[in-house]
């Protein structure tokens, strides 16, 4: 085997940068904060917030002053015991943003019609959906329409109200104790499904309800054994074109990513496994590198997170990164744009802590590299492992994370061969102020895991796989 980096290449990638968040307070008197979102509710251009609080039968929205100063409106004071979820849509296609919600201690289901002045009179759909749970909106019927989807939680249903009947009410399905849905079209076939998270311990915990396009629905399970599965989102993780499932289980301390093979055949994937009473998920590309991360709330451990994916050719990783870990009772999670920058804010909802925050990222780093270039500093006999891919997933100004695959050499000839990848040591030398090229030092591991070698990589804006031969 040719010793490491005896050959030199370059090699362009994509930016790779630092994250730390700075806690803002939205709201800090929201009675057991549950839902929050983001949205330009009042059409001026920039980012309010919306939440739910579950204790003061309150929906409130936040109006951002385009400084990331917010100002407390009412959606309503007579939201209902148990506020538990919102959303934001133009319902009634008047051109302004209205609030469907559900109120989980009285049963309802209902939607505040917006004046376009933002005034609200609330619109009742159903006031015996029993526990409600869970509220979307989305084109169910193909009319070019919203309707609204809920779940109840007690009565075993999902339920959908119909725009052009009036919001008459009609049955999705009947999985036990729905508690989170998202609707979206998960097979791709130009309608909108409905993706559901149940806490029951007796029927599928994730399952999706595949729409005729008409509004008629087959239940079709994800994952039959998961456990009080609290959250859902539909999202296309791995970038190959079809939405695959993500879920938070508050009892397994887990949120997990359900594959979709495009055939629409789920495989669990673990993003978090150590989440404790996860409670809430969402993703959305957090970092600006062109691929989705994942974002949780724990409630038991008053976490917020963000999960960076990294990955290559054949494999996906993620790596949890503390948004806040003093969220008391971390129990809602979003993420947008809310300071206009071009960069995605997190926001959380504390219930215990009665508070909606959003931390927001610090200022852009500069790029600590632009190329890769491979140079031999050292090589050890112990050396019996080929590394054939690189890969620096995250950069800051004093160190940094990186990821080797490594194929193992084979030392009989059915010998397991298969790829590993390893987290390893990283520092980085140099400041990129024009004293000279800032550097990656990487410790390369041998395979009884002592430090084997260094590699520096001069230059800059790593991320993807490099090729086989530069290394082997």
């Amino acid at each position: 085997m040719a010793a490491l980096g005896a050959a030199t290449t370059t090699h362009n990638a994509t930016r790779c940068a630092s994250l730390d968040f700075e806690k803002r307070s939205v709201a800090d008197h929201e009675d057991a904060a549950k839902a929050v979102l983001a949205l330009d509710l009042d059409g001026d251009g920039d980012t309010d917030v919306l939440s739910a609080s579950l204790h003061d039968a309150a929906v409130s929205w936040f109006a951002n002053d385009g400084a990331t100063t917010f100002a407390k409106r009412r959606v309503s004071h007579d939201a209902g015991a148990g506020a538990v979820a919102a959303f934001a849509i133009d319902v009634d296609g008047d051109g302004d943003v209205d609030v469907p919600w559900a109120s989980h201690d009285d049963d309802v289901v209902a939607w505040y019609e917006n004046d376009g002045a933002q005034a609200f009179a609330r619109r009742v759909l159903a006031e015996d959906a029993d526990g409600a749970s869970a509220v979307h909106a989305v084109d169910v019927d193909g009319d070019g329409a919203a309707d609204v989807v809920a779940a109840a939680v007690n009565a075993d249903a999902v339920l959908w109200f119909a725009r052009d009947d009036g919001l008459a009410e009609a049955v999705v399905g009947a999985s036990d104790a729905v508690w989170s849905l998202h609707a979206l079209d998960v097979d791709g076939d130009g309608d909108a499904d409905v993706l559901a998270a149940s806490i029951s311990y007796l029927d599928d915990a994730v399952a999706w309800y595949e729409n005729d396009g008409a509004g008629a629905f087959s239940e079709r399970a994800i994952a039959p054994s998961s456990q009080y599965t609290q959250a859902c989102f539909g999202v296309d993780v791995d970038g190959d074109g079809d939405v695959d499932a993500l879920a938070a289980s508050r009892l397994e301390d887990a949120v997990t990513w359900y594959e979709n093979d495009g055939a629409r055949s789920f495989a669990a994937r673990v993003v978090a496994a150590g989440a404790d009473g996860a409670d809430a998920v969402f993703a959305l590309d957090v970092d600006g590198d062109g691929d989705v991360d994942v974002l949780a709330a724990s409630y038991n451990d008053d976490t917020v997170a963000w999960h960076q994916q990294v990955g290559g050719r054949g494999w996906r990783s993620f790596t949890e990164r503390a948004v806040d870990e003093a969220a008391g009772g971390a129990a809602g999670v979003f993420a947008a744009d809310v300071d206009g920058d071009g960069r995605a804010d997190i926001l959380a909802a504390a219930q215990d802590d009665d508070r909606v925050a959003c931390p927001l990222p610090s200022p852009a780093p500069t790029a600590l590299l632009t190329s890769v270039t491979f140079e031999e500093v050292g090589t050890s006999l112990a050396f019996r492992e080929a590394v054939f891919a690189l890969l620096v997933s995250f950069v800051s100004g004093v160190g940094c994370i990186v990821f080797c695959t490594f194929l193992p050499r084979a030392r009989a000839p059915d010998a397991d061969r298969s790829a590993e990848l390893v987290e390893v040591a990283a520092t980085v030398r140099g400041s990129g102020d024009g004293a000279g090229d800032p550097k990656l030092v990487i410790a390369v591991p041998d395979d009884r895991g002592a430090p084997l070698a260094n590699v520096l990589l001069v230059g800059g804006d790593v991320g993807d796989d490099l090729p086989k031969s530069a290394l082997v």
